[in-house]
């Protein structure tokens, strides 16, 4: 049974007001299999909302991608 795997077009709706610093991500029919992982910073003039998620956002093995940062 394959794992599932996280949805690219929600990482793509989710970068907002970040910028990708650094990743690696692997891709399997256009989605992100599991430990894949982004490195974000906010937007010049934003700061990270200390009670959204980390700047590390990673593909979890249930498919799901860990809290996305909010930078406002």
């Amino acid at each position: 049974v394959a794992s599932p795997l996280c949805s690219f077009g929600q990482l793509q709706q989710s970068i907002g007001n970040l910028a990708i610093v650094s990743h690696a991500l692997n891709a399997l029919n256009g989605n992100i299999i599991p430990g894949g992982w982004v490195l974000f910073r906010c937007r010049p003039g934003l700061t990270l909302n200390p009670f959204s998620g980390a700047l590390n956002v990673t593909c979890q093995a249930n498919g799901q991608w860990s809290t996305f940062p909010v930078c406002a």
